[in-house]
């Protein structure tokens, strides 16, 4: 009686099945089934990362409702490397347990059957083992060849942010800090952050004074003009939040940092980052209770006072002098800038 097989075939990526990737590995491994008497019941072809666990292949998937029904009694991949290749290779390991579990051999079509002896578990170990090493080579191979890229132009496409431009043309365009444009962001970092002398700006404030300025506001990602009214609240919000000011960008999935190309110092970055995490902490819309008197209460300081809910009690404190230790529920500047009630 012929034994029932099942051929599994995977490539990384849909170009390669079109590339005739996936029937190259299925007529060898018919060839195989062939040569040793298995009769084929099933040909499933994954498109999908090595890296991607079995069960979470749709071709994977199907392979295991299969050995939980025992439909079959041979499962064959053309090579190792096919079953997967995640760091660990657990995967292969797990597969080889499944399906010893379940009476069902496992067969490679370039190496023959791979038995449940210790020195077979050795040899197939080492060779997945080569095969995510090739795998984590080729990720370094192209990660090297992104930041190289990027160090020598930019490479990046689609729309530039506010504060550079691009110059030059085809391959030897690179991407360049705008004097005029920059300077804008600079004005508007150190506006919202403020200084010893100045007192932080509100979003919609330093909105309002570009606008007066009649200072041209970004493109939209499209390239198109924004409305006639000038700067928006959520504009600034926006160029505020841009890691490209400090010199980090995103090419092709990688994190690329480009000092050359920083507009602002970290310093005055985190600091912006810090005021815009607070004031999203004491938004309305983010409050939990009414706080009747936010707006109308000033701290002796001269600081307007926000609500907030520490431990059950409900307080009010100074956002100026940001004098309130929430964690150790008590004020590090005095209880002069401090209210509270249950």
């Amino acid at each position: 009686m012929l034994k029932k097989a099942v051929l599994v075939a995977r490539v990384s990526t849909r170009a390669q099945a079109d590339n005739f990737s996936l029937p190259t590995q299925l007529e060898g491994m018919r060839q195989y089934s062939t040569r040793n008497g298995f009769e084929v019941i099933e040909e499933l072809q994954d498109a999908i990362s090595g890296a991607v666990e079995i069960q979470d292949r749709p071709g994977g998937a199907k392979l295991y409702e299969l050995v939980a029904a025992q439909a079959m009694d041979v499962v064959v991949f053309f090579t190792v490397d096919r079953v997967a290749r995640d760091d660990d290779v657990a995967e292969l390991v797990i597969l080889k347990r499944d399906l010893r579990r379940a009476g069902i051999e496992l067969h490679f079509a370039d190496s023959g059957q791979s038995d449940n002896s210790t020195l077979s578990g050795i040899l197939d170990y080492i060779r997945a083992s080569q095969a995510t090493e090739e795998r984590r080579k080729i990720r370094e191979r192209i990660k090297r060849g992104i930041h190289g890229k990027a160090a020598e132009r930019w490479v990046g496409g689609g729309h530039v942010p506010y504060g550079y431009k691009k110059v030059g043309l085809r391959k030897e365009t690179q991407l360049v800090i705008d004097d005029v444009e920059s300077a804008v962001v600079q004005r508007i970092f150190d506006a919202y952050v403020g200084d010893d002398r100045t007192p932080p700006m509100p979003m919609l404030t330093i909105a309002k004074r570009l606008t007066a300025e009649r200072l041209s506001p970004p493109l939209r990602p499209n390239g198109k003009k924004t409305a006639p009214r000038g700067w928006w609240t959520q504009t600034v919000h926006t160029l505020l939040k841009r890691r490209a000011y400090i010199g980090e960008f995103t090419y092709a999935g990688h994190s690329l940092f480009r000092p050359d190309l920083a507009i602002i110092d970290r310093e005055i970055f985190e600091a912006a980052q810090a005021r815009l995490e607070k004031n999203k902490r004491l938004s309305r819309r983010n409050q939990k209770h009414a706080y009747l008197l936010s707006g109308h209460l000033h701290c002796s300081c001269d600081g307007a006072m926000a609500g907030i809910d520490c431990k059950g009690w409900l307080y009010y404190f100074c956002t100026r002098l940001l004098c309130f230790d929430i964690r150790a529920g008590e004020s590090s500047r005095g209880d002069e800038h401090l209210l509270f009630g249950k």
